[in-house]
């Protein structure tokens, strides 16, 4: 179910963002967007808190507090910006292909950060959906004009 609603996110987010990419362009969409999740997750939390009457979100340590600033500006804004950039530049199909199958690529990160391991089986897996990803990137490339600028 989750990875069904994560696609089911993915698709509207970009699907969202593709008409106003033109116009706004990436770094003001990846703004937005990190300010729309934000937004939501606080008020997710209130909700939440009201609901089963504990607190939700609890004030960081100082370890937990930089923690969260690396996964709010380099996994989170980085990622939305690129994601946005290469969007406006590739559109939203070819993006869109690659996202379907990038956590099985993300795999073989797993010990590059020290957070797993990777099993032959796991490391096969990823280089079958990376070369598929290729495969199908090979396609000649159409930009449309809107989309060039």
């Amino acid at each position: 179910m989750a990875t069904i609603s994560a696609l089911a996110g993915v698709a509207a987010t970009s699907l969202l963002a593709a008409p106003v990419l033109p116009r706004a362009g990436a770094l003001a969409v990846s703004a937005y967007a990190c300010a729309i999740a934000a937004a939501q997750l606080g008020l997710l939390a209130v909700g939440l808190h009201l609901i089963r009457g504990t607190p939700i979100l609890a004030v960081p340590t100082g370890t937990q507090a930089g923690a969260l600033a690396y996964l709010t500006v380099v996994v989170t804004a980085i990622v939305y910006l690129t994601w946005y950039s290469a969007m406006q530049k590739l559109g939203v199909e070819r993006v869109g292909f690659v996202q379907r199958h990038d956590s099985r690529v993300h795999t073989g990160g797993l010990s590059t950060v020290g957070t797993g391991t990777v099993s032959g089986l796991q490391a096969a897996g990823a280089a079958t959906v990376a070369a598929g990803i290729l495969v199908g990137l090979t396609g000649p490339l159409r930009i449309r004009r809107d989309r060039a600028r």
